[in-house]
């Protein structure tokens, strides 16, 4: 029987189920921008046709990780491989994050978050603002997989448009050959490009982003100003939204002090931002306040900077770490305009590095503040070419083709610490890398300057040497067929994580995994023929009181069925479940939008499809689904919460869907040619799995038989279909039908 229920094409709709509680799967975005994931059920389909053939779990692994980097024969190996890296894909994400910069860092939060619990057992995201509190997990470590993940293109702003307010959305990959993917793709790449520059031009008129400078940046807008300084975008370079200006009035009132949170001691290099033009000042008093000494410049104004045409290095200071450092610039005894943007602490040897890699622009006297002061409109001119080509462009989109989502390759780079989680205090950079206190400290070694390291990573997560990954993964299968793992928080393996009531036993399922080819169906056979496995849920006083919690498994723990296979139990037993597999219930079309933001409602569920199929939508998940603990499609859940409800008896007495299939189930009930004894038999077999026993089957004939009798003569034939739809609808309301036992 076990053999046989193995290889039932079922058995991947039962256990791909579990994953994707794992994975946070679900058809829409969520949040406040809910858009759908018309494509997100070829993932959902993926997962189904791995479990059911088998596919090794080390396997599994690399192809969620780095499907688009493995190595394929054929197209539809390449396509199954995109397909899985939808894994990274698919959970919710801040479409509305005005910050692109945060939205980067919080997307590839995410991504580490599932990584880590979904394979390792391990709450790395917890380290993404301090070392972990508990687990040996320190910052850098975090920031090693961010560079990974940061180097990994998720995300494209092909524009907004009327599903898409924001411009922002998740990639997805064309599912053709190798030539015309690769021309969909390079469309996309150039409508991204273009896209970008002209947001840029829109939200960052200056033309530097404050992420993307090196160092810790202070920007005006978090300066302290003394004095009535003007905000203005309206020439020059300058950093993120906008810089002030003094008007030339109120000389000597106005002062902007700068006052950096510096992550380490030692010492940085000043740079000084300002907007260049010949009617600035040219004396423009600055002073430095450092460990110690208080050091003064001037800076002339009217010569434009060197470093990005917008700083210019005030010399070189050692600090404390911390907020005991400053910058101060004034308007003293100045007689042009002062402009005040940015200062930037840069650690000397990044500065170094950094000059060494960016020469920095020639100061020429012939006219560059004269350009500068045009500069305003040449971004505009730039504004109206961008927008030109982009119209251009969209008017020669390829024809749509199938598509997954899925990730690529992007722009590969370390990641810089963010101070406090702030991806606009930066620290300092930090290599790609893995857990060092499961890789050691040299697994940063194993990354060049090409790739993003997904690949070293997944094969690092799914390798024999690694001593979480196998465990946490059959304990994931125990938890599913005892309903409580060997270790009982299946998502956290770390210091505050159950601990194992049988460490010994998960270390021999772990090792007895991998020798049989990291199979989930070879270790879920291995179970199933134990004599713990086969254990009933009767009770045995002596036993409960030496351990009431049934630590060491005296029975069976007896189970309530999750949302889905009491859903699917009723289709199945009113005749109505639709075995079909596959496929999409879910487009674009199939939802409705409340408004551009809130995003999308689904309409009422009325496939008879079995429930992995159903459309998943966050923030719009349907009540049955609610009402008995469905998994929460924003959050990684590897264990559902499991309760006993009054809500839960009312929604099996009350629910128009339950009161439809114990009609349908009556009237088949009805139409069998045998008598009321055997039909209320057959009724029991059918819901319980069990004989009916005489005392049960004599309690049913006299409910049925009031019931009836309550009849008009002419509505005879009537209340007895209802007497037979109210017997039914309390088989399927009963505890029996909902709980295994």
């Amino acid at each position: 029987m076990v053999d046989r229920l193995l290889d039932s094409r079922h058995f991947g709709e039962r256990w791909g189920r579990h994953w994707l509680d794992v994975v946070r799967y679900a058809d829409s975005n969520g949040l406040e921008v809910n858009l759908p994931y018309p494509n997100a059920w070829r993932y959902r389909d993926y997962v189904v046709d791995s479990f059911n053939n088998n596919k090794p779990f080390d396997q599994f692994i690399r192809e969620q990780l780095a499907g688009d980097l493995l190595p394929h024969k054929t197209d539809e190996e390449r396509f199954e491989h995109l397909i899985a890296t939808g894994f990274l894909v698919l959970g919710p994400k801040a479409l509305g994050e005005p910050n692109r910069t945060k939205l980067t860092m919080d997307f590839a939060d995410e991504q580490i978050d599932v990584t880590t619990r979904a394979f390792l057992g391990l709450t790395a995201s917890c380290a993404r603002c301090h070392d972990h509190k508990y687990d040996p997990i320190p910052t850098k470590d975090y920031y090693a997989l961010a560079g990974i993940f940061k180097s990994t293109a998720r995300l494209s702003t092909a524009g907004p448009g009327p599903q898409n307010p924001f411009g922002t959305r998740w990639i997805e990959r064309p599912l053709a050959g190798a030539d015309k993917a690769k021309e969909v793709e390079d469309y996309f790449a150039k409508l991204n490009k273009l896209t970008a520059e002209l947001r840029d031009l829109q939200e960052y008129p200056g033309g530097l982003r404050s992420g993307q400078l090196p160092g810790i940046v202070v920007d005006n807008s978090a300066a302290q100003l003394q004095g009535r300084w003007k905000k203005s975008d309206y020439v020059g370079t300058f950093v993120d939204k906008d810089y002030h200006h003094d008007a030339k009035s109120d000389k000597g009132k106005m002062s902007a002090r700068y006052v950096p949170n510096l992550p380490h001691a030692g010492q940085d290099e000043v740079l000084v931002g300002y907007v260049p033009r010949f009617d600035r000042a040219t004396n423009v008093p600055v002073t430095i306040q450092s460990v110690d000494k208080t050091n003064q410049v001037a800076l002339n104004q009217t010569l434009p900077p060197m470093y990005k045409n917008s700083f210019v290095s005030v010399g070189t200071y050692e600090f404390q770490t911390g907020t005991n450092g400053s910058v101060i610039i004034s308007n003293e005894n100045t007689k042009g305009f002062v402009t005040v943007d940015s200062v930037i602490f840069v650690p000397i040897d990044e500065w170094k590095l950094e000059m060494s890699m960016n020469e920095p622009v020639s100061m020429k006297a012939s006219g560059s503040a004269m350009m500068a002061a045009s500069s305003r409109s040449m971004t505009e001119n730039a504004r109206d070419e961008l927008g030109y080509a982009l119209s251009s462009l969209r008017t020669s989109a390829p024809p749509p083709m199938p598509s997954a989502m899925a990730v690529q390759e992007g722009t590969i780079e370390n990641c810089r610490i963010n101070i406090r989680g702030d991806p606009d205090k930066l620290g300092e950079e930090v290599p790609r890398g893995f857990l060092t206190v499961l890789s050691g400290s040299k697994a940063s070694s194993l990354f060049n300057g090409k790739e993003s390291g997904r690949l070293e990573l997944a094969n690092w997560v799914a390798s024999v040497g690694n001593p979480l990954t196998t465990r946490v993964a059959v304990n994931r299968i125990w938890l599913h067929l005892f309903g409580k793992g060997l270790v009982d928080t299946p998502d956290n393996f770390g210091l505050l994580s159950e601990r194992p009531t049988h460490p010994e036993l998960l270390d021999y399922l772990a090792v007895q995994f991998v020798q049989d080819g990291w199979s989930c169906k070879k270790t879920i056979r291995t179970i199933m023929l134990t004599s713990a496995y086969q254990m009933s849920c009767e009770h045995d006083a002596k036993a409960y009181a030496k351990d009431p919690d049934n630590r060491y498994l005296w029975r069976m723990n007896r189970r309530r069925l999750e949302a889905e296979a009491i859903r699917d139990a009723v289709l199945a037993v009113s005749g109505e479940l639709d075995s079909a597999r596959g496929v999409s219930l879910i487009s674009t079309n199939d939802m409705r939008m409340n408004n551009p933001i809130a995003g999308m409602q689904l309409p009422p569920v009325t496939s008879n499809r079995r429930s992995i199929y159903l459309p998943v939508v966050r923030n719009d998940v349907p009540d049955l689904f609610q009402v008995f603990d469905f998994a929460d499609p924003h959050t990684i859940a590897g264990k559902r919460h499991v309760t006993t409800a009054a809500t839960q008896a009312l929604f099996m007495m009350n629910s128009e869907f339950v009161q439809e299939q114990a009609r349908q189930w009556a009237q088949a009930l009805l139409a069998q040619p045998t008598n009321d004894d055997q039909r209320i038999a057959n009724a029991y077999m059918r819901a319980f799995g069990r004989p009916i026993t005489s005392e049960e089957k004599q309690r049913a004939l006299d409910s049925i038989a009031k019931l009836e009798k309550t009849a008009a003569q002419n509505e005879a034939a009537k209340n007895r279909l209802t007497a037979w739809q109210c017997f039914c609808q309390a088989l399927l309301a009963s505890t029996e039908f909902r709980f295994l036992n």
